[in-house]
């Protein structure tokens, strides 16, 4: 889509690959493209034929070079996997510290290969005891690969509300947190940011 973000310019609009595993690329994700505007054209789902048929999925790292290959055909800018541990190879156990480097390794050399940027999404623990580090599912090896890592959760005294906030940025300062709110244009769930917030990672979880 290219919209900027609040207090940042407009970026370029790219092709976009999505591996996602709990929605359906025709459904769910179709709605909120199109409500958010987005280039239906420029957005791919790896392993999705077009009739919306899963025809096998992508599983890493034994798949790296598959997956290289796709987003350097496509010219791909941006890849997002939703989540990263529905996507691992199925002798790889998500809470090994080798799972995730070797997953990540691989992940930054497709990357690496491509010019592409990856958003990788993990789920939280479940509870609330502990860190943020913490509660990370999974090896802490999933936090300390990246170099930058975003924590999203409900605003402490606004429910209606989302806050994401940097919980490590290896490029320099840590951004600021932004608020975000859930619209439903025409059914479909869409984020809207509202501004920067002091809230951090900790207050989110």
């Amino acid at each position: 889509v290219g919209e900027a973000l609040p207090g940042g310019p407009r970026v370029e609009a790219c092709d976009t690959a999505i591996l996602t595993a709990e929605e359906h690329p025709a459904t769910a994700w179709k709605s909120r493209l199109t409500a958010a505007a987005a280039d239906l054209k420029r957005i791919h789902f790896p392993g999705w034929d077009d009739a919306g048929v899963l025809i096998k999925r992508i599983r890493l790292p034994g798949m790296g070079n598959e997956l290289r290959d796709y987003l350097l055909s496509r010219r791909i800018r941006l890849l997002v996997i939703d989540p990263i541990g529905s996507f691992l190879d199925l002798t790889m156990l998500e809470d090994n510290g080798h799972t995730a480097r070797e997953v990540m390794q691989t992940l930054t050399d497709a990357l690496a290969a491509a010019s592409c940027a990856a958003l990788v999404v993990k789920h939280p623990r479940k509870g609330n005891a502990g860190s943020p580090l913490d509660q990370v599912s999974g090896s802490k090896e999933w936090i300390n690969q990246p170099r930058s890592v975003l924590v999203v959760g409900p605003h402490p005294n606004a429910p209606d509300m989302r806050v994401m906030a940097s919980l490590k940025c290896s490029f320099g300062p840590k951004p600021s947190s932004l608020t975000a709110g859930i619209d439903f244009p025409g059914g479909a769930s869409l984020w809207s940011f509202k501004g920067e917030t002091p809230l951090t990672a900790g207050d989110v979880f």
